[in-house]
């Protein structure tokens, strides 16, 4: 292998493995600024190497992420309808896993959209959120039950939750296996653990926007059951939603049934990444549907919005209508 693609040496450790040898994919952002992302030969993980301190990182989230990304230190009400709809999908997704009155722990809460769903079905639920103004505008704008921090700065009772959700968190942070780890001792024996992530081999969009800053992990479904059962949990279902584009993977904290096997993993996920080309991409019809797809979608949203006042206004009316 060593003869066909050059090998560098990682200053990061794979997260699952422990080893260094990686392939490097891309050496730019998804806005053309220097970002290194590599692929690890042992398991395939891909991952950005070197990155920021791990202050620079915390920071980052705890001020800056939802200002940079967002446009706005609180979300607008054109955000919480969009996060009010993906916690109605996520609601979907998740209900056939959790039991009525169930103690849900929302790891990376946000602007508490899911949290303020999961009270009005009936759950205790509660939050972790880093950033200081999401998280406050949920406290007080749904009377949310959120922990403002990283996952280190949180501590709950050992076996507090019967339920805990990571959806689109775990590939913002530093050490993915540890911090599962972590979140794990809040959770029950049995309980499930429910994991989300964007799958990197999803094809359908611009293949050099699966990289910015702020994911310094990127799973395929190999790698999201490794990390999960190197961490101790068990795995019940790992599917791919979203037509291909995110990985919805359902846990027990229960000891593994079986070790997780990433022999050939590598050879997949740089096969797919490495055919995931501009030209061919613009060959295809998604870069052209998606633009006029989204423009219904904006003109639909501000029609939607446009008599609302308060987020607990347009979420009561956008959720009681769903039920």
């Amino acid at each position: 292998m060593g003869d066909l693609i050059k090998i560098t040496k990682t200053t990061i450790p794979c997260n699952i493995t422990g080893t260094h040898d990686a392939v490097v994919i891309s050496e730019k952002d998804r806005h053309g600024k220097p970002l290194r992302t590599v692929v690890n030969l042992a398991s395939g993980l891909v991952y950005t190497d070197p990155r920021p301190s791990h202050e620079t990182v915390k920071n980052f989230y705890s001020k800056d992420y939802r200002q940079e990304y967002k446009g706005s230190t609180t979300p607008k009400m054109k955000h919480i309808r969009r996060a009010g709809m993906v916690a109605l999908d996520r609601w979907r997704k998740l209900s056939p896993y959790i039991k009525k009155g169930s103690k849900i722990l929302d790891a990376g809460a946000g602007g508490g959209e899911l949290l303020y769903l999961l009270t009005k079905k009936g759950h205790e639920a509660s939050g972790i959120e880093a950033n200081k103004g999401y998280a406050g505008y949920a406290i007080d704008e749904y009377a949310l039950n959120i922990r403002i921090g990283c996952f280190e700065d949180v501590e709950f009772e050992p076996e507090t939750f019967d339920v805990i959700l990571l959806f689109h968190v775990l590939e913002h942070l530093e050490n993915p296996v540890q911090e599962i780890q972590r979140l794990k001792a809040f959770l029950r024996v049995g309980g499930i653990f429910i994991i989300e992530v964007p799958n990197v081999t999803y094809k359908r969009g611009f293949p050099t926007a699966k990289w910015h800053i702020a994911h310094l992990y990127n799973f395929n479904r190999m790698t999201l059951v490794a990390a999960a059962v190197k961490a101790g949990m068990d795995v019940v279902d790992v599917k791919e939603m979203g037509h291909g584009g995110h990985l919805f993977g359902v846990f027990t904290n229960t000891d593994p049934s079986e070790c997780c096997s990433l022999e050939g993993n590598f050879e997949t996920v740089f096969h797919a990444l490495n055919t995931h080309k501009m030209l061919s991409h613009l060959l295809s019809h998604h870069p052209y549907t998606r633009p006029i797809r989204k423009a219904m979608e904006s003109i639909a949203e501000k029609w939607a919005i446009r008599n609302f006042r308060s987020g607990r206004e347009l979420l009561d009316k956008l959720y009681d209508h769903s039920c």
